[in-house]
């Protein structure tokens, strides 16, 4: 468990003691807060902001006791209408960072007001017209300028927008990224031309009517988008790294398969969740979810699964 600390001057601010006027319900809230966290309970996700283009951009990183140095980097995109904060609580990716000893980074979009936002994703889909991979880039020279990062091992995955724009970030800083991990997710890029391998693991669940495993539009597809097919964005990466034909198949929890393509310069792997929807596998349901029904695998720990990937997959 985290606390988010908002720091001055963009340093780290260090947790504090209540200061004395502080309620007695707000003083045994905290203290309810405190009891049974993790060793690395008192690591902190400082709020950092970059200027892009005269526009001040935020994002939220966090930084675990005992990270590697240089350490590895971890970028992690929320979802369209989603905010920074959201997609660091629902992933526990802080918790997998702190074990695997790595930062991770959570980018806010721009573009819906109150707080919320959504990524320029490029193409005709793209409802903003942001900066986006200019504030990517800003950031990771923010975050270098505090942290040695390790330019072997930099990473980005997020859920539905946030890894469509991974995709982007793939095609077109293929020399920064050394692997993505797209969720309930696809590719929309007409020209993408990577200058270099990028591995790919994709999750997908089956039953997503948000963005459909085979394409086109869901049930509950906003802006009457019609999505290419994730299954197609997999068969792209898997030309692009130069993989065989030959994929292997595995069975990972009792409902989600992962087909990987192995004989590549990068691996390029897929995994489906059966029945799943348009969710992050082992994070709590959202209201929405609940509302519609929309299943939400506990079986298949998707963050955990992506670091494993990424520790696996150091740029070539």
């Amino acid at each position: 468990m985290s606390l988010l600390i908002r720091p001055r001057s963009g340093e780290t601010s260090g947790a504090g003691v209540p200061r004395r006027d502080i309620g007695r319900m707000a003083l045994a809230a905290l203290l309810v807060c405190l009891v049974g966290w993790s060793s690395g309970a008192w690591a902190q996700a400082q709020e950092r902001s970059v200027s892009v283009g005269g526009v001040q951009r935020s994002y939220l990183l966090f930084v675990p006791p005992g990270v590697s140095n240089p350490a590895p980097l971890v970028m992690v995109f929320h979802g369209g209408g989603g905010r920074a904060q959201g997609i660091m609580r629902s992933t526990g990716m802080n918790a997998v960072a702190e074990r695997g000893r790595f930062i991770v980074a959570y980018p806010q979009g721009e573009g819906r007001g109150g707080g919320k936002g959504t990524w320029n994703i490029g193409g005709p889909n793209s409802a903003s017209s942001a900066n986006d991979i200019g504030f990517v880039q800003a950031m990771l020279a923010d975050i270098e300028r505090s942290y040695p990062i390790d330019r072997r091992r930099i990473f980005a995955t997020g859920e539905s927008m946030g890894g469509v724009f991974a995709y982007r970030l793939a095609c077109e800083m293929s020399d920064t990224f050394a692997a993505i991990a797209p969720v309930a997710a696809t590719m929309v890029q007409p020209n993408c031309a990577p200058r270099s391998p990028v591995a790919v693991l994709h999750i997908q669940g089956s039953a997503d009517q948000n963005i459909p495993l085979n394409g086109g539009t869901g049930s509950m597809t906003g802006m009457g988008r019609a999505w290419p097919s994730p299954r197609g964005a997999v068969d792209f990466w898997a030309r692009a790294d130069g993989c065989s034909p030959a994929v292997s198949s595995r069975q990972d929890g009792p409902d989600t398969t992962c087909q990987t393509h192995t004989t590549c310069r990068s691996t390029v792997e897929m995994c489906i969740v059966n029945g799943g929807g348009h969710a992050w596998p082992g994070s709590p349901p959202q209201r929405w979810q609940q509302r519609y029904r929309v299943y939400v695998s506990q079986n298949f720990p998707a963050s955990q699964r992506i670091w494993e990937f990424f520790a696996a997959h150091p740029k070539q």
